[in-house]
């Protein structure tokens, strides 16, 4: 027999190893529970342009890439079919490769638990092989100018309407091209626009109101055209980061607020705090509206890299709340910026197309018809102008985009 005391050694050893056994066993179940609750907290594209006051749980949690799974009604499986078709291309001659197959992987799905800042993290360089390099060569197989088979001039004649001719909402690119420029300004050939000129004009026109601009770097161009170029509107600092936002501008004596905020995800910006993440959706439903209330929206650019299917769910909810802001505030001003071209280089090329931009300018347009909303066709506004493409236009574009937005806003009363 052993003495007691060892007897309770050895006892006390194997409290302790099972002790170990059932904390082990323990962890690993909390690290499975821990993964599908981190699965459950991704960043949702569906649900997160729709604000809800009950707990979501996860099994309504939708991923980036979880699109393909989302049930549709009849009548958007409808509407979607009727938009990809409207954006469907021919495919391409089967000897136009260099006998390797192209393709994509789709992303990872990221986790997003405990979550303080958005940021981006860059694209693969070098991706091209020498012999698909041969493809991307400027003034061979790109960027070749077309030369004129006759003469090289046009005569511009004045439209034959006056500046009485009303201005509908909701005008669709039946008539190409929309305008034309003549002396740097943009000339529409389906309605006349003011040309804000003084800063004076400016300000009476904006006198009153409330402006939220929402999107991408695009229309935040706006913003800093409107906040530079009229003195009375000054700037107040928020400690946004620079290119990200929020930002704020005010202008007492005409009693006039100027807002800007970006999108939500997916968004390109280098850094962004999780809490600054907000999606139109949501924001267009915490607006009362009213007359004195007038609204941009321009979402494209950081679409450009991300399937057509995504793109279709996020205007969807954002159409859903501005037709719901204008049930209750008809008089509520709502425009619409369409995307521009930007240039394309080496690199750019490979992640981003003017053509794929093109078809998410038609889905946009196509999903718009019909509401009560204004256009400001950036597309062509940058096609036409003689300057050189660029992502972001310069001041003399973004010039005649206020100029159409104002006239919006403010339309001819002659």
């Amino acid at each position: 027999m052993w003495p007691s005391f060892c007897r309770l050694q050895v006892f006390c050893m194997i409290l302790a190893v099972l002790a170990i056994l059932v904390l082990v066993h323990n962890f690993h179940q909390f690290e499975h529970l821990d993964h599908n609750t981190v699965s459950g907290l991704n960043w949702i594209i569906e649900t997160g342009d729709q604000q809800s006051s009950s707990p979501t749980t996860k099994a309504t949690r939708k991923h980036y890439c979880d699109y393909e799974h989302q049930t549709l009604s009849k009548r958007e499986q409808a509407e979607e079919e009727s938009l990809f078709a409207a954006i469907q291309w021919p495919n391409p001659p089967l000897d136009l490769f260099t006998g390797e197959p192209w393709f994509c992987y789709k992303p990872r799905k990221l986790s997003c638990a405990s979550r303080i800042n958005h940021a981006k993290g860059g694209y693969q360089k070098g991706l091209l092989t020498p012999s698909e390099s041969l493809f991307f060569q400027t003034d061979v197989n790109i960027k070749v100018p077309v030369l004129p088979s006759g003469s090289d001039s046009v005569t511009v004649e004045p439209l034959g309407f006056t500046e009485s001719a009303n201005v509908d909402r909701s005008q669709g690119p039946d008539i190409f091209p929309l305008g034309y420029y003549y002396q740097d300004e943009w000339r529409p050939r389906t309605r006349w626009i003011r040309h804000f000129n003084k800063t004076a004009d400016i300000s009476k026109c904006l006198q009153g109101k409330v402006v939220h601009l929402f999107g991408d770097s695009t229309i935040r161009q706006w913003f800093e055209y409107l906040t530079t170029f009229v003195p009375d509107l000054v700037e107040f600092n928020l400690g946004s980061p620079k290119n990200v936002g929020p930002f704020m501008s005010v202008d007492l004596k005409h009693n006039v607020l100027l807002k800007f905020r970006c999108h939500g995800p997916p968004i390109r910006f280098t850094t962004v705090f999780s809490s600054e993440l907000r999606y139109i959706a949501n924001e267009l439903n915490g607006i009362v509206g009213g007359r004195n209330t007038v609204i941009a929206i321009t979402v494209w650019s950081h679409f450009s890299t991300f399937p057509v299917e995504v793109y279709i769910r996020r205007l969807r909810n954002i159409r859903r709340s501005i037709i719901q802001l204008l049930d209750r505030s008809p008089k509520t001003l709502v425009v619409i910026r369409t995307a521009n071209v930007q240039e394309l280089g080496p690199e750019v090329s490979l992640f981003n197309s003017d053509w794929y931009s093109f078809q998410l300018d038609i889905i946009m347009r196509k999903m718009f018809s019909g509401i009560a909303v204004f256009f400001v066709d950036a597309w062509e506004m940058s096609l036409a102008h003689y300057l050189p493409h660029n992502l972001h236009p310069q001041d003399v574009i973004v010039k005649n985009q206020i100029d159409a937005f104002l006239s919006f806003v403010c339309p001819s009363e002659t």
